[in-house]
């Protein structure tokens, strides 16, 4: 395949130089050929990086009514490194020439491809006056499945949402915004920050929004809807309970050995726990914080564990083992748990159940949040009450009252203030602070190992 007729007064692609991104316009039948360029494509993000550091060092090919030949991945790329202006080089040639296809073709005679995106390259060498449409009929005809389909009922848009929700929807960005640093968070944690906020249901009939199901609904119905109509990020909502499984595949050995080389000995980190006397855990109550937490307790190379409630009996059996196999002293388990019934048992429970079940006499349990010196000293708002149906209903009442006040009711910053607080406490600094040095040294001694690694692969012809 060649990028020129035989005999064609075309020129070359004239010199390097600059030109408006926005000015440029993808070809439309790249998309056809090749797979579509998308911005959450790590590669194209990897790009993008360079391209930031760097600028766009080879300069997209386009033609004289500024449609791209070459450069596809580079132009998304400079779109996503915010670049106003990129390197081009014009070709003699408009995109409704008959040759652009072919030509378009020919650029991209080096890069990987798919065995469909080769099909479709030889359709269009095969028919180059026809391509555009032959590919688009090759497309339909191996898109085609016979099969028992659904069929789907009449087209039925959400209803909008309206004036009297506006309280309930000024209460769901509050609390989404607050949240930014941890995203995503899950519907759940909002319902329970929205319950401290006490926004009206409906501005109307002056429901208020209480800890119930059908304000829990109504909740997880406005935030359906705001993500779709574009009130708040589609990405800063998650529900764990519904995993999405996708495997690892690529389309060729080099974007696997692309990526393998930039992350080789990227994810060392030194056990910063292993010179403490005691082993340190830390049990969440429930999935909602654990976005907050999550990396905090990360920084001190903790394992936490996350509850959902009472904690199953195979994440306690795993704490137990880990603790036999540390050879510590102690388990030390740090909780965070709700003020409430509950909540207040959480700790009892778990550090007996490491007692009893499975037989670890140096155990120690601390609550780090939420103690009823918390709720009161941090006058934290709640319209809750603990549950009468609770076995520990009484117990509780007797010691706290009837108020019940849930984690999510303290704001992301006082919560890891907290449980820093508890881990410091608990932590031989001194110890810990040695093993952050040893951490820097480990780095400084993997760097020129992985820069002597990446030039072998690059000398045998791996990049």
């Amino acid at each position: 395949m060649v990028m020129e007729k035989s005999g064609s007064s075309r020129s070359k692609p004239k010199d390097r130089q600059a030109r408006l991104l926005n000015s440029l316009r993808p070809a439309r039948v790249n998309d056809k050929i090749y797979k579509p360029i998308s911005p959450d494509d790590p590669a194209i993000q990897k790009l993008a990086d360079d391209i930031e550091q760097n600028g766009v060092l080879e300069p997209i090919v386009v033609t004289t009514d500024g449609v791209i030949l070459s450069g596809h991945r580079r132009h998304a790329a400079a779109k996503l490194a915010g670049l106003e202006t990129v390197p081009i080089r014009v070709y003699d040639i408009q995109s409704t020439d008959p040759d652009f296809v072919n030509l378009l073709v020919s650029f991209n005679t080096q890069r990987p491809k798919t065995r469909d995106e080769q099909l479709r390259e030889e359709m269009v060498a095969a028919n180059p006056e026809e391509a555009y449409q032959a590919l688009l009929d090759y497309r339909e005809e191996t898109s085609a499945v016979t099969a028992d389909f659904i069929e789907l009922r009449e087209e039925k848009c959400r209803k909008s949402i309206g004036p009297l929700k506006q309280q309930l929807v000024d209460a769901v960005i509050k609390v989404v915004n607050e949240r930014r640093r941890f995203w995503p968070i899950n519907v759940r944690s909002i319902h329970y920050a929205v319950l401290n906020i006490a926004p009206l249901r409906n501005l109307a009939s002056q429901v208020p929004y209480i800890n119930d199901l059908k304000s829990y609904n109504d909740v997880t119905d406005i935030c359906a809807r705001m993500r779709l109509n574009g009130m708040i990020p589609f990405n800063c909502i998650t529900d764990e309970t519904r995993p999405v499984y996708q495997w690892d595949v690529h389309q060729s050995p080099a974007s696997f050995i692309r990526r393998e080389v930039e992350g080789f000995l990227k994810g060392y980190r030194r056990d910063l726990q292993q010179s403490q006397a005691n082993l340190i855990e830390v049990l969440a109550e429930k999935n909602s914080i654990v976005p907050m937490i999550k990396n905090l307790v990360g920084q001190y190379g903790i394992t936490l564990t996350s509850g959902r409630g009472y904690s199953s009996l195979e994440p306690r059996r795993k704490m137990a083992q880990r603790f036999k196999a540390s050879g510590r002293e102690k388990l030390i388990v740090i909780v965070l748990s709700d003020f409430d019934p509950e909540g207040e048992d959480i700790p009892h429970s778990f550090a007996c159940s490491m007692r009893d079940d499975f037989v670890i006499q140096n155990v120690e349990c601390l609550k780090a949040a939420l103690t009823s010196g918390q709720v009161e000293t941090m006058n934290l708002p709640s319209s809750l009450e603990a549950k009468e149906s609770s076995s520990r209903y009484a117990r509780f009442v007797e010691q706290n009252g009837t108020r019940a006040v849930e984690l999510e009711a303290l704001a992301p910053d006082d919560l890891q203030s907290l449980l820093r607080d508890a881990i410091d406490s608990v932590l031989d600094i001194d110890a810990f602070n040695a093993e952050l040095t040893a951490e820097k040294d480990d780095a400084a001694f993997l760097d020129p190992v992985r820069r002597k690694v990446n030039k072998f692969l690059q000398d045998i012809g791996i990049e």
